[in-house]
């Protein structure tokens, strides 16, 4: 096994990974609509929070495009972002 000093970390440093999240904001003001919250997936790495952040938005246009054709009240996709956050501990 490695010890601290043999793997150049202070046993006091942290050595985790940053998280990251998707959330969605106000695409005009870029207030947070949706942040994060405990039941919400982490991501370990931006690139999969960003895929994640992609997906997120065609389910919403796709959601947006159902609600519109049954005539009931949406938000308009043009008006939310999802976007990546890291996670502060």
């Amino acid at each position: 096994p490695l010890s601290w000093a043999y793997a150049g970390i202070s046993p006091t440093e942290t050595t985790e990974e940053p998280k990251f999240f998707v959330q969605m904001v106000d695409a005009f003001s870029g207030d947070v609509i949706e942040s994060y919250d405990d039941d919400d997936e982490l991501f370990d790495s931006y690139e999969d929070a960003e895929w994640e952040a992609m997906e997120s938005s065609n389910s919403f246009s796709t959601g947006a495009e159902v609600l519109e054709l049954a005539g009931e009240d949406f938000t308009d996709p043009d008006s939310v972002e999802f976007v990546v956050a890291e996670l502060d501990d």
